[in-house]
């Protein structure tokens, strides 16, 4: 196993140089110094992963919301699908031939003479038969 590309018998030969460089007395002190840089690291690599942890929960967070946007666009497509559907069947029942006011006029007319005409024949008036077989 390496570490930094030293192995262990590598890491025993530079501990004991460091050792006898440093002294008993800056040796206690070195890894004083090594056990607070160590807990700053650890202090850091947690404000990271908390970061890191924040960051997929809000791009989680978006891509739940596009989902919902994605999804409400979807059915507001399906109900103009719908709308545009019913308004080409309706358009395709529509007669123009139905909308000319001339024959509008003539149909209103014929139907209120006729509905006069059985209101007479009920009241007892003789009918235009009537009339013309008397005459």
């Amino acid at each position: 196993m390496s570490f930094f590309g030293i192995n262990g018998a590598e890491f025993l030969v530079l501990l004991v140089v460091v050792i006898v460089v440093l002294g008993p007395s800056r040796t206690a002190q070195a890894l004083v110094a090594i056990q607070h840089g160590v807990t700053k690291m650890r202090g850091w690599s947690a404000q990271l992963r908390e970061q890191l942890s924040q960051l997929r929960e809000q791009e989680q967070a978006a891509e739940d919301s596009a989902l919902t946007d994605l999804s409400n666009v979807a059915s507001a497509t399906d109900s103009l699908a719908t709308a545009t559907a019913d308004i080409n069947s309706a358009l395709r029942e529509l007669d123009p031939t139905q909308l000319d006011p001339r024959k509008m006029i003539k149909e209103a007319v014929a139907e209120e003479m006729k509905a006069w005409m059985e209101t007479a024949h009920i009241s007892g008036m003789p009918s235009e038969k009537q009339q013309h077989e008397n005459h």
